[in-house]
């Protein structure tokens, strides 16, 4: 059984990433029309959630947005601030907040297909938690409840097989960071994904993909590349085998979020 997985950080929720916090609906349109060219079987929205965006614009509205290809979906279980959210073709039988200390941006959705129950897992770390912060994390999590059968999310993190250049990154960064050296270091560390490779959770890009390709900034955000990195992740278990994957580079894709699209093609065992 085949299924097509895409992960899109949709910024602060197609709103401004600054006060006054405006809802901008031509992103969420612009991102509608590349989800509708994909047509992927499960979406992930990181950064789904903004309260303004909330209160002036129904987070319904999703639903309503993306209508064409999804029957089933599911906002957060409660309002907080960059939330995920969820829309499937198939039966969402459980989405579950509970095991998250980070700022309820780890979710588990327990998904039906036919015969089949997947476990999916959504996480979205705050970029100021270290690599050992989200290890810790996930050691708990990982302790506690059965390995999922997909990971997804921007994980804000770096893997040690992308070929990053340290001056550069600490050029890029320091145009929006000030004293750069210890994020820098962190993120080079590579732990939170050694992490989830060494519990046999399989990096979909890098096994179609041996070329680096980042997933942040759009053009959007900075014309200027050199803080480019590859920080949004769809991983599976070994169970399940990768046909294909990518990063969704487009002009619409320059535009509609600070983040492209990533997306998985995969067989279900």
């Amino acid at each position: 059984m085949k299924l097509k997985i895409i992960s899109y950080n949709i910024l602060n929720g197609f709103s401004t990433d600054k006060l006054p916090y405006e809802f901008e609906k031509d992103r969420m349109i612009m991102a509608s029309k590349i989800i509708e060219s994909q047509t992927p079987d499960i979406l992930v929205l990181t950064g789904g959630y903004l309260w303004p965006f909330a209160k002036k614009v129904s987070m319904n509205n999703f639903s309503k947005e993306f209508s064409k290809i999804y029957n089933f979906y599911e906002k957060p279980l409660y309002s907080f601030r960059w939330a995920p959210v969820l829309l499937t073709k198939y039966e969402i039988i459980k989405y579950d907040s509970s095991m998250s200390k980070f700022h309820l941006n780890y979710l588990r959705s327990i998904i039906k297909i036919k015969n089949k129950i997947l476990i999916i897992d959504v996480f979205h770390p705050h970029p100021s938690k270290s690599e050992n912060d989200k290890v810790d994390f996930l050691k708990d999590v990982f302790s506690k409840h059965k390995l999922p059968d997909l990971l997804i999310g921007d994980l804000n993190s770096f893997s040690l097989k992308d070929d990053y250049d340290k001056n550069k990154l600490l050029r890029g960064y320091s145009t929006f960071m000030k004293n750069p050296q210890e994020k820098i270091n962190d993120l080079l560390s590579g732990n939170t994904i050694t992490f989830m490779e060494n519990n046999k959770l399989i990096d979909t890009y890098k096994v179609i993909n041996s070329n680096f390709d980042f997933t942040i900034p759009t053009n959007l955000l900075s014309t200027n590349k050199d803080s480019a990195c590859r920080i949004d992740f769809i991983f599976c278990s070994n169970k399940i085998q990768v046909l294909n994957s990518g990063i969704i580079k487009t002009k619409q894709t320059e535009e509609a979020s600070d983040h492209f699209p990533i997306y998985a093609e995969l067989e279900i065992k």
